[in-house]
């Protein structure tokens, strides 16, 4: 679903990349010019990263390039060059037997509904078009594939993807703040629609039709998003390439060859889901049709050789002193060499953040019982989205509780240990109470924090991840355990993602990206 037009990335790919983006606004309100050149640069980045473009080499000298291989560890393993086959390295993993698909059906229904939300608003709103000199500037949309379009202009520097279909008797594009708020209204409907159950009831019946004919088992699960996740009966211990993964379904990427029997099906679970993806995305009938991939999340253990420093201005949080990523970037007193200059950033700002602003973090959980964070005033309700009670490692699977009990994959493995990611991550921005003479301060003192949990034992499934996104957003209600919806009553202003894959953006995954876009 990802076409290109010559070198160009599609509209889907540039929409995320401005996403990453708009992070950087925050911690330089005041100096424009250097924003705008450190954004494009990181735009730049993304792009590269997402095309698979090989990164620049390290400077010599530079502090990752003299970092030993414990320090660069992922999540505090040392994972030494031997220890998983070299075809293995750098492959994608995914849930054995769990697949991710949006019927075509969905696409047609997301489309009405953002179109009668556009009208709705540009009948009650007689000047909710844009100028035309807005109109003859808009980049034509080459890619055309998606929901949404080419990106339109939200501000200097910031960037959101427009939504297509407009109305027939309109020639001019909605104003870029109204169309958002026509996209989270028809996403928001998009999830009470009657029609949407009964196109998924109809994907279904084809679904358990599809896997019948291949001589297959399983469940279809459904989504207020509109997507579905197809769950096999197989085996749950497979290998990750250091040994098993007890409970955890997982396994290295291996494509369906031609000629293949429904008895080798049968036999290989990983082998039944990769062919199974390929007859559906073959289908037509799908949008999107994608293996459930595993993400991890990105923790690099910081080089031993970063000074410390105490600053002249700081939280009294007896712990500050070691807080060496918010001193100010440099060498010598108050400064440190991956100091991102916060301190300086409070002063001249006068400002320690706001409680208006929420930010959801979607990851591990966080670690509620801690003595910073249980007497945080800035957090707020959130949600665990971790399906599989396997990976949740909590006994259960989604729940109001979006508590951290560990995410430890292999105790064979080296230097393995709970990383509590999601803590440390929330932390940072702000979770912890600040400036309360106990523990660490974050970098906003005042934030309103929503963890929501999609990661767990072995990492987390895409399709908790694509909930997860669109339950931050507010755009998608969970099942609150008592016949009834949850919505998040706290939609973020930012999502926070500190998660990866070596492997291109999933579909899914950017579908629902645009979706709180």
């Amino acid at each position: 679903m990802m076409r290109r037009s010559g070198n160009r990335l599609p509209a889907r790919t540039l929409a995320m990349a401005g996403c990453l983006a708009l992070g950087f606004g925050l911690s330089a309100c005041d100096q424009s010019a250097q924003r705008a050149e450190r954004a494009h640069t990181i735009v730049d980045a993304a792009l590269d990263q997402l095309a698979g473009n090989p990164p620049p080499p390290e400077t010599p000298g530079s502090r990752m390039a003299r970092a030993s291989l414990e320090d660069r560890a992922l999540a505090g393993q040392l994972r030494q060059a031997a220890a998983a086959p070299a075809e293995t390295e750098n492959r994608a993993r995914f849930a054995v037997g769990s697949i991710i698909a949006k019927p075509i059906e969905v696409v047609s229904l997301e489309l009405q509904t953002m179109n009668e939300e556009i009208s709705a608003i540009a009948s009650s709103e007689p000047e909710a078009f844009a100028d035309e000199t807005l109109a003859e500037a808009a980049p034509e949309d080459e890619a055309g594939d998606g929901l949404f379009g080419e990106i339109a202009p939200l501000g200097e520097g910031i960037q959101a993807p427009a939504p297509r279909g407009l109305p027939d008797e309109t020639t001019r594009p909605l104003k870029p703040v109204l169309q958002n708020r026509a996209a989270m209204r028809a996403s928001r409907r998009l999830a009470e629609e009657p029609k949407l159950a009964e196109v998924q009831q109809d994907a279904r019946a084809r679904m358990y039709d599809r896997m019948n004919n291949l001589g297959l088992e399983g469940t279809v699960r459904t989504s207020p998003s509109g997507t579905m996740v197809i769950d096999l009966f197989a085996d749950a211990t497979q290998l990750d390439g250091t040994g098993p993964v007890p409970a955890i379904a997982q396994a290295w990427r291996k494509g369906c060859p031609e000629g293949v029997t429904l008895e080798q099906m049968r036999a290989d679970a990983v082998l039944a889901t990769e062919c199974l993806v390929e007859e559906m995305q073959a289908s037509g009938e799908f949008e999107y049709c994608e293996p459930d991939y595993i993400f991890e999340h990105q923790f690099a253990r910081r080089p031993s050789d970063v000074p410390q420093g105490t600053v002249s201005i700081s939280p009294n949080d007896p712990l500050w002193d070691l807080q060496w990523h918010f001193q100010n970037y440099g060498t010598g007193t108050g400064a440190s060499a991956g100091g991102t200059g916060f301190v300086d950033f409070w002063t001249r700002q006068g400002s320690r953040g706001s409680r208006e602003v929420v930010v959801a973090v979607v990851d591990t959980g966080l670690a509620m019982s801690h003595p910073d964070i249980a007497a945080s005033p800035n957090i707020a309700p959130g949600w665990d989205m971790v399906t599989n009670p396997a990976i949740g490692n909590d006994g259960d699977g989604r729940d109001s509780d979006p508590n951290d009990p560990g995410d430890l994959c292999n105790p064979n493995v080296p230097l393995a240990a709970d990383s509590f990611h999601g803590t440390h991550v929330a932390g940072t921005i702000g979770a912890a109470a600040s400036n309360n003479g106990a523990g660490v301060a974050g970098g906003n003192w005042d934030v309103t924090i929503v963890p929501v949990r999609a990661l767990g034992k072995c990492g987390g499934q895409l399709s908790d991840i694509n909930d997860a996104i669109r339950w931050a957003g507010g755009v998608m209600p969970v099942d609150d355990g008592l016949g009834g919806e949850a919505w998040n009553e706290n939609p973020a202003d930012i999502i926070n993602l500190s998660i990866g894959l070596p492997e291109r953006c999933p579909a899914s995954l950017q579908d629902a990206i645009d979706s709180v876009v």
